[in-house]
């Protein structure tokens, strides 16, 4: 995200859940800043933004085993093909409704998982 003298105050992930919703993860510590400018940018009519701020917590899991690990606690199909990188859906790890995106900020094969706070420590 860009100011309007063209320079960086923000860095976000964005992913699309449905043909209308969308999610912004970004850093936690700038939530208060990066809402106050979306909302004085938001246009009038369609769009509404809300903060999520510890509404959704989130863990990483990396490296060349993250597909099968990954694989063996959901019935979700996350193979290559299936799951691409920069995918994004929910669905249940385990018991556990989560949103999932296939993506890694360490170069290696990688999943961000969102849980609301009270799944956290069971996910």
């Amino acid at each position: 995200m860009l100011n309007e003298k063209g320079l960086l105050i923000g860095d976000f992930t964005v992913a699309r859940l449905g043909p209308e919703r969308f999610f912004v993860f970004g850093s936690g510590i700038a939530e208060h800043y990066h809402m106050r400018w979306f909302l004085a940018h938001q246009p009038k009519n369609g769009v509404s933004v809300r903060a999520c701020g510890l509404g959704l917590t989130g863990l990483q899991i990396a490296g060349p085993k993250a597909r099968e690990l990954l694989s063996r606690v959901t019935d979700r199909d996350v193979s290559k093909d299936a799951f691409k990188f920069l995918a994004f859906d929910a669905f249940d790890i385990g018991m556990i409704p989560a949103m999932v995106g296939r993506i890694s900020f360490t170069g290696d094969l990688g999943y961000e998982i969102w849980v609301t706070p009270d799944y956290l420590a069971a996910l």
